[in-house]
């Protein structure tokens, strides 16, 4: 699939071949993936792979290493203190992309990896500090 076709980015593209084909993918799914929670879980996890490898190629591990490692550290470090070694992590990961784009494609516009790891650095600080909350005395957190 390129870009040259239509004089776009093959970035873009693939973006947008995304963007479409997930409409008749969820169609799809309401018609004929309906045997049940562990059926569909497994169809959206696989596919979902599948929609990531295409639109960002060999970078997808990016994904995997940083939600892997906030999850250890979500296991692994006390609960009243995990959500700030979650946080200098995907922060400093992601900032550690960003120079990177910065150093390689200065200027440049295109849907790499960061777009989508920006995003799961907000789920997963957030994360953290809903699990930090969540092992809290209900009188020690903040009143609504």
């Amino acid at each position: 699939m390129g870009g040259d076709l239509v004089h776009k980015p093959e970035d873009h593209v693939r973006l947008f071949a995304c963007l479409i084909g997930q409409i008749f993918i969820g169609q799809f799914m309401n018609i004929f993936v309906t045997q049940g929670p562990l059926v569909r879980h497994l169809f959206q996890a696989v596919l979902g792979f599948v929609i990531q490898v295409f639109m960002f190629r060999d970078t997808v591990y990016h994904v995997y290493i940083i939600a892997t490692v906030a999850y250890l550290f979500m296991l692994l470090l006390p609960r009243n203190q995990q959500h700030k070694a979650v946080m200098v992590f995907v922060m400093g990961y992601l900032s550690c992309q960003h120079i990177n784009a910065m150093l390689t494609d200065f200027g440049g516009f295109n849907m790499d990896i960061t777009t989508y790891t920006m995003l799961l650095v907000v789920k997963l600080w957030g994360l953290g500090w809903a699990y930090r909350d969540g092992g809290m005395a209900d009188a020690d957190l903040t009143p609504a």
